[in-house]
């Protein structure tokens, strides 16, 4: 009988070890996701950050580009006219 109980002690600690082990390398994979995670998280803002910048330059070269071309129809027409 006390054969059989240290054999069953013995089982239940190998199986709590490897349940141990287990759970740590599941918190390390955990741990990793959420550290690439953050880094996506941090690339997609760079990403958005310069994506508004290009647009608002992007916006601002339109907006001369009316303007100038407004300009020309202005001095053609003036030409014209004269």
């Amino acid at each position: 009988m006390g054969l059989e109980h240290e054999e069953e002690k013995l089982e239940i600690k190998r199986q709590v070890s490897e349940l141990t082990l287990s759970l740590q390398e599941r918190e390390s994979q955990i741990s990793s996701l959420q550290a690439a995670r953050l880094a996506l998280e941090s690339q997609l803002q760079q990403a958005k950050t310069e994506l508004e910048e290009t647009t608002a330059e992007a916006e601002e070269e339109i907006t001369a580009l009316r303007v100038r071309n407004a300009c020309m129809h202005i001095l053609c027409a003036i030409r014209v006219t004269h």
